[in-house]
């Protein structure tokens, strides 16, 4: 599973075990549209996880990338006994807002959520499926590739490094190099 998979499941989880009256916490594959939102209403109270973006990387000195990923939580309620939608909204989308700019995701993310929003997205359609309809978004980071600096295919490992200064380089000035770095014995293997 790859990092992103790990991290969409891995919130999902993390929201379920939060809010534990959930009918449904799901992972779902993006943006949603009325038809589809008219159908979750007969599971609510629902949240469904998806992965709305990735932003531009930044290349890490480890050879992978750090990105940004733009996370959304879907909010589904629905009229209930003694708590009305709009009620059970507010209350699983205050939940969100308190614990998602704490929450670690395990080695899936990067670090913590940032930016984290709720958008009401309510209108007259939702509203006549008589479901309320929220959106928590967030940005979560996340590292992509392979890791240079670890594993068994890192090659030799130096046991000291040495600088020259152009153009006294080579084999003929070998003993104007500086020794510059040093790995103590009980490093080495």
């Amino acid at each position: 599973m790859t990092t992103i998979l790990t991290l969409r499941a891995a919130v999902a989880d993390h929201i379920r075990g939060w809010l534990p009256d959930l009918r449904e916490c799901n992972p779902h594959p993006g943006r949603v549209n009325l038809d589809e939102v008219t159908r979750w209403g007969a599971t609510t109270p629902a949240v469904r996880v998806a992965v709305l973006g990735i932003d531009r990387g930044a290349a890490q000195d480890d050879g992978r990338t750090l990105y940004p990923i733009r996370m959304c939580a879907y909010i589904v309620t629905a009229d209930n006994r003694g708590l009305g939608r709009d009620d059970a909204a507010l209350a699983i989308v205050e939940t969100l807002a308190a614990r998602l700019p704490g929450a670690a995701w395990g080695a899936a993310a990067a670090d913590l959520p940032t930016d984290v929003r709720a958008e009401n997205l309510y209108a007259g359609d939702v509203g006549r499926t008589g479901i309320a309809l929220w959106a928590v978004t967030w940005t979560q980071r996340v590292l992509l590739g392979d890791d240079i600096l670890t594993g068994e295919d890192l090659g030799p490992v130096p046991r000291a490094v040495y600088v020259g200064w152009a153009p006294e380089i080579g084999i003929p000035h070998v003993d104007d190099y500086e020794r510059v770095d040093v790995v103590p014995p009980e490093v080495l293997p």
